[in-house]
């Protein structure tokens, strides 16, 4: 399945922009085993780096302050191959 990644491009934000939203997902209650969002299933890790995901909590996005304080970045930062 990786293989099958490896060749295609994503949208992914700014390594500024990564760390923020890391960090709010890091403070969040509903990171279970300190890497899966309890409302989504995913790896925090990945979703917080492409660029067209967003934070699923119920409640509203928990990076919306993480992603202000990044720069208010609407442009996706660049484009990579993972």
């Amino acid at each position: 399945m990786l293989a099958a990644l490896a060749d295609k491009e994503f949208d992914v934000v700014s390594d500024t922009k990564y760390a923020d939203r890391l960090a709010s997902c890091r403070r969040c209650p509903s990171l279970q085993y300190g890497s899966t969002c309890m409302h989504c299933g995913c790896i925090v890790e990945i979703r917080a780096k492409l660029g067209d995901k967003g934070c699923p909590h119920p409640a509203g996005s928990r990076w919306t302050g993480a992603d202000a304080a990044a720069g208010a970045e609407i442009a996706i930062a660049s484009k990579q191959t993972i």
